[in-house]
């Protein structure tokens, strides 16, 4: 974001289960830009985090009431950013932890480096532009809060889970401690792990089985003589906690194979751990061992691919364009309905605020007094001058411009823009030579 007259910028990382801030001074960045500045929360029981538990409050419709960092930041103060590009300008700043996974001590921001966040890399002037666009899926600390979910049901029952997500407190508590435990668990399967439960859990546990001791449904079970209930802790063999990490490490580490074999990420031979889970053990040593050619490091304080276009007639050709898509206009002409135009394409380097991509197009007749403009995204990637039929496009918004300096025997001339701003894209038509224009931000989800 620009700097010029603000003295503080501040980010927020909203989280599924955590958000925080960060902030820094203007005077402090041009000294060194890593010095930033966080606050942090103690939840009574001596666990001192940087976040807090992301709370949002409804309605008893359902509807949202408020959420717990609804700040009212104006529009023109706030930019959107991947957590990968935030992580790569941090890291560029910032020292690598002393262990640096690797041993490897030198600087990777080099002029012309390049290394992965998931796959980022250094420009000649400095900048950090991207090699490849952002990629995933929900695959590290959510994954595995699923499978401890799973655990715990497989435990006690989904009913006695379910009861307890109704406590508020109680079920943050139980969250905080599988925050901890899932960083820190060990590589040894013969560890033993243990989880503080909030004392309500054997009361709902008891009340649910009719005064069966817990002890009683694991007889029989895989978790006999490895699972115990003591002091008002689960004593758990480390063994199914391991298991907790099986299809993060599985989908992580087959998503980087897949994108380390692609020709424009021949060069990577760094990747930079970054985020919460950076810090388990078990994420490490799985990623050495299946990228030994590869330099792991992780910072000291680690944390939708499409295409859009215009939509519109072009004439038909027969070699190219299929029947079911003819159509003849009151002028006479045969014409290929539902052409996509692209404006940009998957993987083009976009500089936020300054990128703007634009086309010229004309009415499809003569003396039209209104054009409606269809942009649509497209999820494959298209190579120039291919030809792909699809029905796998959803409309993202709609331009209705009302021409007003248009002969009855000329087409209408259009420009159609599509800007980047910082936390959106906007499109706009435009009548050729005038000022009359429309503007429409695009509604990417349902």
């Amino acid at each position: 974001m620009s700097s010029k007259g603000k003295l503080i910028s501040v980010a927020i990382d909203f989280g599924t289960t955590f958000s925080g801030f960060a902030y820094s001074t203007l005077d402090d960045f041009k000294q060194n830009p890593a010095k930033v500045f966080t606050t942090t929360w103690n939840d009574g029981q001596g666990m001192i985090t940087t976040k807090a538990p992301t709370a949002v409050l409804f309605k008893p419709d359902g509807t949202l009431f408020e959420f717990g960092y609804d700040a009212g930041i104006p529009e023109k103060s706030l930019r959107l950013v991947y957590e990968p590009e935030a992580a790569a300008l941090f890291c560029k700043h910032t020292s690598f932890s002393s262990e640096a996974l690797s041993g490897k001590k030198e600087s990777i921001f080099t002029r012309g480096s390049k290394f992965m966040i998931i796959d980022l890399g250094v420009n000649s002037d400095g900048r950090l532009d991207a090699l490849a666009e952002p990629s995933g899926g929900p695959w590290g600390g959510v994954l595995v809060d699923a499978r401890w979910q799973n655990l715990l049901e497989e435990l006690f029952g989904a009913d006695v889970v379910n009861e307890l997500c109704n406590d508020f407190t109680d079920k943050l508590d139980l969250d905080r401690d599988i925050e901890v435990k899932k960083r820190a668990i060990k590589l040894s399967e013969l560890e033993i792990a243990r989880l503080k439960l909030p004392p309500c859990v054997m009361s709902i546990f008891t009340e649910k089985n009719e005064n069966v001791p817990f002890k009683e449904r694991l007889k029989g079970s895989k978790f006999e003589d490895k699972v115990e209930y003591r002091r008002g802790s689960l004593e758990i063999l480390n063994k199914f906690l391991l298991e907790t990490y099986i299809d993060p490490v599985s989908n992580v580490t087959a998503h980087l194979q897949r994108e380390l074999s692609r020709r424009e990420l021949k060069d990577v031979k760094t990747l930079i751990l970054v985020g919460g889970l950076s810090d388990s053990k078990i994420i490490r040593a799985e990623l050495q061992a299946r990228f030994p050619g590869y330099t792991l490091l992780m910072p000291e304080e680690a944390a939708v691919s499409v295409l859009k276009g215009v939509c519109t007639n072009v004439p038909f050709d027969v070699n190219i364009h299929r029947e079911f898509l003819k159509i003849q206009q009151s002028d006479g002409r045969i014409m290929c309905s539902d052409v996509i135009h692209p404006l940009v394409r998957k993987g083009e380097t976009i500089v936020v605020e300054e990128t703007t991509r634009k086309k010229l197009f004309h009415s499809p007749r003569p003396g039209m007094r209104h054009i409606e403009v269809e942009i649509y995204k497209i999820p494959q990637d298209i190579e120039p001058g291919s030809v792909l039929y699809t029905i796998d496009c959803k409309r993202v918004c709609t331009l209705n411009l009302d021409v007003q300096n248009v002969q009855n025997d000329e087409k209408a001339t259009v420009s159609v823009q599509m800007h980047f701003g910082g936390t959106r894209i906007e499109f706009t038509a435009n009548e050729f030579g005038t000022e009359n224009s429309v503007s429409c931000k695009p509604r990417w989800f349902p």
